[in-house]
């Protein structure tokens, strides 16, 4: 079912709004238009479908859909700072939340873009950039700029204003969000292309093929770039140039974003195993075996690389060998931050958040979050918790100790 009322809204900026207040801030969405909780096809978050409600009506209904348990944030060693009210539209929901340096950058499904204080939660400004059909994978920022990209073009918007400054086309289209080298954006394509876009003047810079889609971001691996396509292609290129540096293979494509070590690509594979490739050559360096197919980030930490089996709760790993060091039954998800010397763990998918002991995988406190979307944890290390929650509402907790 299509929203005719949305295709008509004007572009409009939030260049003058300042520090707004929660009434000019719902005010701002009013102008944006509003409509019914229709799902889109951009709605991809949790596997299998997202059924979770979208953003009510006003920003007195976001809040009292949000309420903060204090309790359960304490158990995993955090307290609520601030909430923030970003640009949501009705029956929409937030799609991403990324600290970009001094800045924290929210968009929501119906193409919304906010820019927000991270120590105080204020709107700096809010941008709705396209209609209700535009799927958008992800923003990076540049110096003073923001680009936001959608699969067929790049918006380019000044930081301070959030002022559309200019369209960008790439030479293909895009299915990943993108990563910074220099002025330089590097995506994926579903063509298997790792594309490298030049946002001085809006060019392709230069392109590596692989073998089928890229479903999931490429990552930094010291000086190259890393990729791994839906069918198993695992590819490293020079970040500079795009030649290549080594090419393997596994027997299905990442079921997760690829984790990216100090001198380490992860491959949480479909295909049931977790892989660790060196960027010379693409030399396989050791692989995991499971009894399921793999579908949480892996993430590297002091030498050890941490991720997610169904059957087996959170492993441990020695990232020079693969030795498994603890396994932590029960516990899914992907580390999002250290805290206090403990991990902080996400389970998107059961809406849970844990802190183990990285010594030995002890569960020390644990968090049923069921109103939570999404938790980043930025800096990774002792940094603050932000969440995002169904009814649009961004939060900010503190390290209790």
């Amino acid at each position: 079912m299509l929203r005719p009322d949305r295709d008509r809204r004007l572009l409009t900026t939030g260049r003058g709004i300042g520090r707004l207040t929660l009434a000019s801030v719902f005010a701002a969405s009013l102008l944006a238009g509003c409509g019914g909780g229709v799902p889109k096809i951009e709605d991809f978050g949790a596997r299998g479908g997202d059924r979770t409600p979208g953003a009510n009506a006003t920003i007195e209904e976001r809040a009292n859909a949000f309420v903060v348990d204090h309790d359960a944030f304490a158990s995993i060693g955090y307290r609520i700072d601030w909430r923030g009210f970003p640009s949501v539209m009705p029956g929409e929901r937030i799609r991403s939340m990324d600290v970009l340096g001094d800045v924290l950058v929210v968009q929501e499904s119906g193409s919304s873009v906010t820019l927000m204080e991270p120590e105080t939660g204020e709107v700096r400004w809010s941008n709705q950039l396209a209609g209700p059909l535009t799927l958008f994978v992800g923003t990076e920022r540049i110096r003073e700029r923001l680009y936001v990209a959608s699969e067929p073009e790049l918006y380019v918007l000044a930081l301070d204003t959030g002022a559309l400054l200019e369209r960008q086309t790439y030479e293909k289209v895009v299915s990943t969000k993108p990563i910074p080298v220099g002025r330089v954006l590097i995506f994926g394509t579903p063509s298997g292309e790792i594309l490298a876009h030049l946002t001085a003047n809006g060019v392709k810079y230069w392109g590596f093929d692989g073998n089928d889609s890229i479903e999931y971001s490429p990552v930094r691996v010291g000086r190259s770039v890393a990729a791994g396509t839906r069918a198993g292609d695992v590819l490293f290129v020079n970040a500079e140039n795009g030649a290549l540096l080594g090419r393997s293979e596994v027997f299905r494509g990442p079921g997760a974003e690829l984790g990216a070590g100090a001198e380490q690509l992860y491959v949480a594979s479909l295909d049931r195993s977790l892989y660790a490739f060196s960027p010379e050559g693409a030399e396989l360096r050791w692989r995991y075996r499971t009894d399921s197919p793999l579908r949480d980030q892996p993430v590297e930490h002091e030498g050890v690389v941490y991720v997610a089996v169904a059957s087996q709760g959170l492993v441990a790993l020695e990232a020079g060998t693969g030795d498994v060091l603890w396994r932590s039954t029960g516990v899914g998800g992907s580390v999002v931050g250290v805290r206090g010397g403990r991990l902080t763990v996400w389970d998107s998918e059961n809406r849970k958040a844990y802190s183990i002991d990285p010594a030995s995988g002890e569960v020390v406190g644990q968090a049923e979050l069921p109103g939570v979307r999404l938790m980043r944890q930025s800096p990774f290390l002792e940094g603050p918790l932000y969440v995002a929650s169904d009814s649009g509402v961004i939060a900010r907790f503190r390290p209790r100790f």
